[in-house]
């Protein structure tokens, strides 16, 4: 009897250790599985809509507005988009805009990754970067030191006055750099712009 204990009480060990050797392996090739097929998730929120500097920290968005700690948006499908009359730095990456998108006396921002499913507009802005953009249409007006990397832009919404991707009107150094053009008559139109 107890020589059967013993070899009950041994049988279990050795399952015991085998299971513990196993799990840790199963674990670890479920999270690898898992990580293959995750989706980026985006939140949905009503709009984004700065009015003024305050409005970032009052409204939670993270960071402190700083060059080092610029306050980000990033994961949302936005209905609606404005900043207006912020200087402070901003990051806003990975969104959809479902309406009209708008940065208007605007300094130090950076908007990429982004898609617009209407016309963006940039209108008395100062350095800003415009990075991996997809949308219809791109009005820089009166802005100075804007750059604008490997922008998308597919049939532009058309207004009867405009048929560009992107239309340049009275702004100073801006850089436009590998852009791709679909479905439009030009891709870049400048009006009374310089450098």
């Amino acid at each position: 009897m107890y020589l059967q204990r013993i070899r009950i009480v041994s049988l279990g060990i050795i399952i015991l250790f085998c299971v513990g050797l196993a799990v840790p392996s199963l674990i670890n090739s479920q999270d690898s599985i898992g990580d293959s097929h995750i989706e980026p998730v985006f939140q949905v929120a009503e709009n984004l809509y700065i009015q003024s500097n305050e409005d970032w920290e009052l409204q939670g968005w993270p960071g402190n507005g700083t060059a080092v700690s610029p306050y980000l948006v990033e994961n949302l499908t936005l209905t609606y988009f404005a900043i207006e009359n912020s200087d402070v730095f901003f990051i806003v990456q990975n969104c959809q805009c479902l309406d009209i998108g708008l940065l208007f006396n605007v300094t130090n921002g950076i908007v990429k990754d982004d898609v617009f499913v209407e016309p963006f507009i940039i209108d008395y802005c100062d350095n800003v970067v415009l990075s991996n953009l997809t949308g219809c249409s791109f009005d820089i007006i009166n802005c100075n030191n804007t750059v604008i990397i490997n922008l998308r832009a597919g049939e532009p919404y058309m207004y009867d006055y405009q048929y560009e991707c992107i239309k340049i009107e009275n702004s100073e150094n801006v850089t436009v750099e590998d852009c791709h053009f679909i479905g439009s008559p030009w891709g870049v139109g400048l009006i009374e712009s310089n450098n």
